[in-house]
């Protein structure tokens, strides 16, 4: 009597997984957030092409045959009993199965000649892991040309990260015969596309894991969670017309007990300062004024800076990017930093982390507790320009992958997060609607200032300088 060998899922079967299987669709896909399930789904359809029809040959295609081989052929194998295999090729990527089928593993990165490896085969299946990292019109050359297999399904099977719009979106959700079944489903008469987030497979995933995905920034989680399908290769900023307010006369800062100017100074790119405004009582802040010039000298940059707090009337703190503390200044030697001071303004080193701070800046936007005076147009100008850079696919592999933003025409931006940063820290964090965390900014900040003073104050005297530095507080 013959064996039964079951093939099971790790986990509890969901019901996309389910409708994939159960599909007659030539095309099938999965976009779906991370932990969703989707590479099992397309390992496990792998096996039943490659078992449901004999000496069937297939082809698991990624861009890059190492990443394939670190991540997806070891979801395969915990699928694959041992006793369905008859030999393998490790070198070549080969794995017989004991009815004939064949199933070859192979990287297309078009550089390496992906594509030249299966140019001539006869296929009766199709699987693509990770397939928004691929040109879309090579794939789409290979599916029409070489699934001409006979007796076999000659299915086309791939599953994707959401990746904004492109070609997947472009031809299996926007595509002129496509019909939207839900928000999670679309068909046409040649292809099946499921949209899923990771919290369809909750169930299957360790709780820490969850909880540490959900812990992570909103455009993160509409990315690699919710797969939003929303255009990623667009903008860090999402800004709204009701972030901007027309621009304040000095009367206006009345109700606000905080003056915080960020700097990002450059020698040869344009020097910013972002003049800020907040209220300690309801931890509202605005953007009110900015200075944005190139090719201006620090005691030059200092002097506009000083000449702008009295025009409105206000003695600000200072948060510097904090980079100046190791590049070189051009006045005496002593760093830009240790210049900016000695040009009395006494600044603090700002954050370093420069994407999480961005996305506090949008953060305080999106909560309605910063906004942005129209007379600050260089900050806008940026902010409307500046986009996300495109991660290559080792590092979208991490369990939380970061996501970075393009570095040119930032400078605003840089002076804007350095401010706000400091804004929220001296809040204990941008405050919720109720019972907010409040601590003394006050004393911190002397602590803080006096600490560099001291230090400066000690390079002067070695360097027999005299300064008042009564001024400087």
């Amino acid at each position: 009597m013959a064996e039964t060998i079951h093939i099971n899922y790790p986990g509890k079967m969901l019901p996309y997984q389910r409708e994939f299987h159960a599909s007659t669709r030539k095309n099938r896909g999965v976009i779906g957030g991370v932990g969703s399930g989707k590479t099992t789904t397309l390992c496990m359809e792998i096996l039943i092409q490659l078992l449901k029809y004999p000496n069937n040959l297939g082809v698991l295609l990624r861009l890059e045959k190492s990443r394939l081989i670190s991540s997806t052929l070891p979801v395969l194998y915990e699928l694959l009993p041992e006793k369905l295999i008859l030999s393998q090729d490790k070198n070549n990527g080969i794995i017989n199965l004991i009815n004939g089928s064949t199933l070859i593993y192979t990287g297309l990165d078009e550089s390496k000649g992906g594509f030249k490896k299966i140019e001539s085969a006869n296929l009766g299946l199709i699987a693509v892991d990770q397939a928004e990292e691929i040109n879309g019109a090579s794939l789409l050359h290979v599916r029409k040309t070489r699934l001409r297999r006979p007796a076999s399904g000659r299915v086309f099977i791939w599953v994707a990260n959401d990746a904004g719009a492109n070609w997947i979106v472009e031809e299996f959700i926007k595509g002129d015969d496509v019909r939207k079944v839900s928000d999670t489903h679309y068909i046409s008469p040649q292809s099946e596309t499921w949209v899923v987030s990771t919290e369809v497979n909750k169930e299957n995933l360790p709780k820490d894991y969850y909880n540490e995905l959900f812990s992570m920034p909103d455009w993160w989680k509409q990315r690699y969670i919710y797969a939003s399908l929303s255009d990623w290769s667009a903008k860090v900023f999402n800004l709204k017309p009701e972030m901007f307010t027309v621009p304040l006369e000095k009367k206006d800062l009345a109700q606000y007990d905080m003056f915080i100017v960020g700097i990002d100074y450059g020698r040869t790119n344009p020097s910013a300062a972002v003049y800020t405004a907040w209220s300690s009582k309801d931890h509202v802040g605005i953007v009110f004024d900015e200075i944005y010039k190139a090719g201006t000298l620090i005691s030059e940059f200092a002097t506009m800076i000083r000449e702008r707090n009295e025009m409105w009337g206000i003695q600000p703190l200072y948060v510097i990017d904090p980079h100046t503390k190791q590049s070189t200044g051009i006045r005496d030697g002593l760093n830009v930093y240790n210049d900016f001071v000695h040009n009395y303004i006494p600044a603090i080193p700002g954050t370093t982390d420069r994407m999480g701070s961005m996305l506090r800046v949008q953060e305080l936007l999106d909560k309605g507790r910063l906004r942005i005076s129209l007379m600050a147009t260089n900050l806008k100008q940026e902010m409307e320009k500046l986009s996300f850079r495109e991660l290559g696919p080792a590092r979208r592999e991490k369990e939380n992958p970061p996501e970075g933003a393009e570095k040119k025409a930032d400078h605003a931006i840089d002076a804007l997060r350095y401010a706000a940063q400091f804004a929220i820290d001296s809040f204990g964090g941008i405050p919720h609607q109720q019972g907010p965390k409040m601590v003394e900014p006050k004393k911190q900040l002397i602590d803080y200032i006096f600490s560099d003073l001291d230090k400066f104050q000690r390079t002067m005297r070695r360097r027999k300088v005299n300064l008042d530095l009564w001024r400087l507080v």
